[in-house]
């Protein structure tokens, strides 16, 4: 992504300030009684004293009212005296519009999700098509709006990266989260740049074409080198220590190698060596688990490659030493991402994390608890969720911000979910820095260049690309003012297809 800014900000269509918290939810159907609308407001007089509700049900000659202190009135007929004692509420519309600010500062009110703006959302939200529930539908709406505002940040990150904070929401602009998609994280990118260096490690530049050419690498060959490559640095997941010790070829004396340089690094470092997001047992069961799995690493390669299914290959990776389910789905996802195998966006291994998020949204008490007792069942509600982002967006009066033009997949959901349940425990948590940890950048491709007046980085890999080199290759066109992916980025996604 350019450093420079941009003629326009990209910022959202414009929309009505405030009017998500003066507007009901509302379903638009045919009624056969247009007097009642599902997800239209009433009150009621009853010894006195209004009560107010929202219309859950039309069905045929019958309407259920739900109301705001819990109770309910089901199947109630269109024609009986319970509902002449019924007044329709109108609530106006407010009629200014928002600016790129406004629209910040609207997000952030709608997004307090604890206190008064949860309040305000019960009394005024209804239900999301499909979901007969106001406790889900109010935190379906949550999570989706801390996705939405999540993605904003890391766009308003790239293009302004001056403009600190990137949210007005204090505890997204004070804590660190992952991005929504698994892609942008900094770990992922340096990871994807030191694979991309070795997808093309033999190659020469052309002369009359600036793009560069991959080395003539075979399916099982780039698989195990993908596979390895990612093992080893996701038992550790630390940016620094790679940075310092470089990675090791699959062989018995590059390792060797790599072994000597991590002890020396560990001797006089500073910092950790492991990240402290999780734990392998240490330095020393990490080294034997390499030792351990390049032996073995050649039948390993055979089984994940004549396994057909997503499932068959995670279980061949669980099989690896020191992977469970998480390291296991981490390293499937960096070898969909780097031309190993198909994507299977139907597929997903929910973690603790994101099982965690599942309860928060779905779990209204202790007793609904067991909807989340078995992997399938955790899966197909993170698959209800990711079905329903569209019509979320749409009762949210929202444009999701989405990258490359890509909707939100299972794997998506499950990187949010994980991030949405530490935002609800996000007391006490990392404080983010602006610029603490900047991923590594890495020159032009095709001619050295460096100068960011004169191209972009890219959004995956954080390889620059000089406006130059891109028109000469024809590439020019791949640039918009919300993402850039290089040339190189793209060769890799489709090496699966083309292998």
């Amino acid at each position: 992504m350019s450093t420079s800014k941009h003629p326009s900000d990209a910022q959202l269509p414009r929309v009505h300030a405030d009017e998500v918290l003066s507007r009901p939810i509302v379903l638009k159907r045919e009624l056969p009684y247009p007097t009642f609308q599902f997800g239209q407001r009433i009150k009621k007089k009853f010894d006195g004293v209004y009560f107010y509700g929202t219309v859950e049900f039309v069905e045929g000659s019958f309407v259920s009212i739900i109301y705001d202190d819990g109770d309910e009135e089901t199947a109630i007929e269109a024609d009986d005296d319970e509902l002449l004692r019924m007044t329709m509420i109108d609530i106006p519309k407010r009629t200014n519009y928002s600016t790129e600010a406004q629209d910040i500062r609207r997000t952030n009110c709608l997004f307090g999700l604890q206190g008064l703006e949860q309040k305000v959302f019960q009394h005024e939200a209804s239900f999301i098509p499909g979901i007969f529930s106001a406790h889900v539908s109010l935190h379906i709406l949550q999570f989706y709006l801390f996705a939405y505002e999540r993605q904003r940040m890391w766009e308003r990150k790239t293009q302004y990266p001056e403009n600190f904070p990137y949210s007005l929401n204090e505890r997204m602009s004070r804590h660190s989260f992952c991005n929504v998609y698994r892609e942008l994280d900094r770990g992922t990118i340096f990871l994807k740049a030191s694979i991309l260096e070795l997808f093309f490690s033999s190659s020469d530049k052309q002369t009359d074409n600036p793009r560069r050419i991959p080395r003539s690498w075979s399916h099982k060959e780039w698989t195990k080198q993908v596979l390895w490559r990612s093992y080893m640095y996701r038992l550790v997941n630390r940016v620094e220590t790679f940075e310092n010790i470089g990675f090791a070829e699959p062989t018995d004396a590059s390792l060797q190698a790599y072994s000597r340089r991590a002890r020396v690094y560990r001797g006089q470092a500073t910092s950790a060596f492991f990240t402290g997001a999780h734990n392998v047992g240490g330095f020393e069961p990490y080294m034997m688990a390499l030792n351990l799995t390049l032996k073995k690493l050649d039948k390993i390669v055979d089984n994940f490659c004549a396994a057909k299914k997503s499932k068959e290959k995670l279980d061949v990776l669980r099989g690896m030493k020191l992977v469970g389910d998480f390291f296991a789905w981490q390293i499937l996802c960096d070898m969909e991402t780097c031309g190993c195998l198909k994507i299977d966006y139907n597929f997903c291994v929910l973690g603790p994390g994101a099982k965690e998020g599942l309860k928060l949204i779905f779990c209204e008490n202790k007793k609904s608890l067991e909807m989340l007792s078995g992997i399938e069942k955790s899966l197909q509600l993170a698959r209800t969720l990711t079905a329903l982002q569209e019509n979320t967006f749409q009762i949210l009066g929202l444009e999701f911000p989405y990258f490359d033009g890509r909707r939100l997949a299972l794997k998506e959901i499950e990187h949010t979910l994980c991030e949405y349940s530490k935002y609800n425990i996000s007391n006490g948590m990392h404080t983010y820095r602006p610029g603490e940890k900047s991923a590594i950048t890495v020159d032009c491709f095709s001619c050295d260049g460096k100068d960011p007046e004169q191209g972009y980085y890219c959004d995956l890999c954080n390889h620059f690309c000089c406006t130059h080199c891109l028109e000469i290759a024809g590439d020019a066109d791949d640039y918009n003012e919300r993402s850039f992916i290089c040339p190189p980025c793209r060769q890799l996604e489709s090496f699966y297809e083309l292998s």
